[in-house]
């Protein structure tokens, strides 16, 4: 197959702020919003493709659709990219975690617009009960074409969302619309990862374990970045009971996830937080004044890093959550310990 065949992308489908899951299962289809118009023709209910550019055609018409555009919005040109990207054999991602589950299907078609009148009425339906009023006659056209561009999918397989690895579950949370994900140097492939799942996708029962190759293999499988932070900034306070540390990473926090304080109320330890660590500076914002020691965590990375007096690498997270699982709730969830048959049984027999 192609590149364009093994690429692996999500897709909300919720045009609008509305929720078309049921559109697409049905379809089954994946769609994408922000339709373009051709200028100079009426957009009137109805079929759409009169009037509706397909992001496909040629350089020279992309061109002049462009050019006739009074308001240019950014989208076009990607939903462009995507459009001549994905190829037939791709498999495509719809995250519904209220579902419990994201929605995976292999495309079957090349990007098309198309009209289905029963799905553009369904959504106009959709639409209206999310806004609470009736579309006015100006509003339905451009409404209805929200569903209208897109590709067909064989059949959507529900994957329970913790079987999703996280290397590629982080991506499919954010604000975007819709995006590609990409293979991971230390992961793997995701259009390979995915075919296995969507073969066996109900979800698999773990073990117990004390095994660190295992605890490692299920960070990487189930740790998103904000996980992680959150789990050293547990393990650190687990190893460093003298400090109350905080977690403080988000917006603003000026690349420190973890603060240690000690009983004054001073800054003792400072803490970053990188899933993948590629050996760009840390840091570098430190005031010279601040006494405290400074920490890089990672879970791909290792040795030293710039601005960084101790790394906290992979081996370090597996060897600590094995120390401390007795006290880590995340290590319950990942079934880190001794089975708890195990441990009643040995108890019953002291």
């Amino acid at each position: 197959m192609s590149s364009g065949a093994t690429t692996v992308f999500y897709s909300r489908c919720k045009p609008c702020g509305v929720d078309a899951i049921e559109i697409a299962r049905s379809g089954p289809c994946v769609f994408i919003g922000y339709t373009m118009a051709k200028a100079g023709v009426d957009k009137t209910p109805g079929d759409v493709r009169p009037w509706m550019v397909d992001v496909t055609c040629s350089d020279e018409d992309w061109a002049l659709h462009r050019a006739a555009q009074e308001r240019r919005h950014p989208q076009h040109t990607q939903n462009r990219n995507l459009a001549r990207r994905v190829k037939p054999g791709a498999i495509v991602m719809v995250p519904r975690p209220s579902h419990g589950v994201v929605y995976c299907g292999r495309v079957t078609i090349q990007f098309r617009v198309a009209y289905d009148q029963a799905r553009s009425d369904r959504f106009i339906e959709l639409y209206e009960a999310h806004r609470g009023r009736p579309l006015n006659g100006g509003e339905v056209n451009w409404v209805q074409g929200e569903v209208c561009q897109g590709w067909d999918v064989d059949e959507f397989v529900p994957i329970p969302v913790p079987q999703i690895p996280a290397w590629i579950r982080r991506s499919l949370f954010g604000r975007s619309t819709y995006g590609v994900i990409r293979a991971d140097i230390h992961a793997g492939d995701p259009h390979q990862v995915l075919s296995a799942l969507m073969e066996a996708p109900s979800f698999a029962k773990r073990d117990w374990t004390l095994d660190p190759v295992a605890v490692r293999a299920r960070l990487m499988e189930t740790v998103t970045p904000d996980i992680f932070e959150h789990l050293v900034v547990a393990l650190l306070q687990l190893e460093q009971p003298e400090l109350a540390w905080l977690n403080v990473g988000g917006s603003g926090d000026g690349g420190v996830d973890g603060i240690g304080v000690d009983d004054s109320g001073a800054v003792a330890g400072l803490l970053q937080c990188k899933w993948s660590y590629w050996g760009e500076a840390v840091f570098s914002a430190k005031p010279q004044s601040t006494p405290a020691r400074t920490y890089l965590a990672t879970l791909h990375g290792s040795g030293s890093a710039k601005g960084a007096d101790l790394v906290l690498d992979s081996a370090w997270v597996v060897s600590s959550i094995l120390k401390h699982h007795a006290s880590l709730p995340l290590a319950r969830t990942l079934r880190i310990g001794p089975s708890p048959l195990a441990a009643a049984s040995d108890a019953r027999a002291a």
